[in-house]
């Protein structure tokens, strides 16, 4: 038989799966029959370069229905931990987006008053996200709720966007003199340079850490729900 489930996609590339796997004689009773595990493994599964499979357990346990509470059966619960390698979507999305980010950043090290030359710089880096994110259309799951490299994402739009509107207004703050040959800064600019050029890179590191250190300590979704291939959905609910 080919079973298949749906996956918890929330921590996508990062995500962890347990699947939980029932076997059950349907013709005899748990007190005629008795499923006992004879050495389960997965020694024949053949690799899978996307995916790192363990086997976790066996075993054996009653099962009642809700027609018959009174008439256990026996039930064999077969799980099997899914892990999904990251490696490949963190070199081909998160390093790319990563770079554009800190290039963008590099508008705070331009002379201040080449503001048109920073400017297109950062308008460059937010249609290259753009571009990245055409590509990236084809590497993300279709689902309806969003996953950690849809966090990620806007983390790296929330950075380059924060980086314009310091550098605007930062530029709006700026007094010069009668003659517009000076440069005085107001205090308020002074502090949201120092903020650009310190605040905005640690708080978007900062958000980057949080964001893989989550992955890393996620734990595994365990799967309630099987669906067999002729369309039938079978519950399992375990105890």
């Amino acid at each position: 038989v080919t079973l298949t489930t749906i996956l918890d996609l929330h921590w996508f590339p990062h995500d962890k799966h347990v699947f939980r796997i029932p076997l059950e004689c349907q013709l005899y009773k748990g007190n005629v029959l008795q499923i006992v595990d004879a050495g389960s493994n997965i020694h024949h599964l053949k690799p899978n370069p996307s995916w790192d499979i363990a086997y976790r357990q066996a075993q054996t346990e009653s099962y009642e229905y809700d027609c018959c509470p009174d008439e256990p059966w026996s039930r064999f619960v077969v799980e099997v931990s899914v892990f999904r390698r990251p490696q490949t979507y963190i070199t081909s999305i998160c390093v790319p987006l990563i770079a554009v980010v800190i290039v963008a950043y590099s508008n705070f090290h331009l002379d201040r008053e080449a503001i048109d030359t920073r400017i297109n710089l950062v308008v460059t880096m937010i249609l290259t996200m753009i571009a990245l994110q055409l590509v990236m259309v084809e590497w993300m799951p279709k689902i309806e709720y969003l996953t950690w490299m849809h966090w990620f994402l806007v983390s790296c739009y929330g950075a380059i966007v924060a980086m314009c509107l310091v550098m605007v207004t930062t530029a709006k703050l700026i007094r010069t003199d009668v003659e517009g040959d000076d440069f005085d800064q107001t205090k308020l600019a002074n502090c949201m340079h120092y903020f650009s050029v310190w605040g905005i890179p640690a708080l978007v590191g900062l958000a980057w850490i949080v964001l893989f250190v989550a992955a890393g300590f996620s734990e595994p979704m365990s799967q309630d729900e099987t669906v067999l291939r002729n369309g039938r959905v079978q519950v399992y609910r375990p105890d």
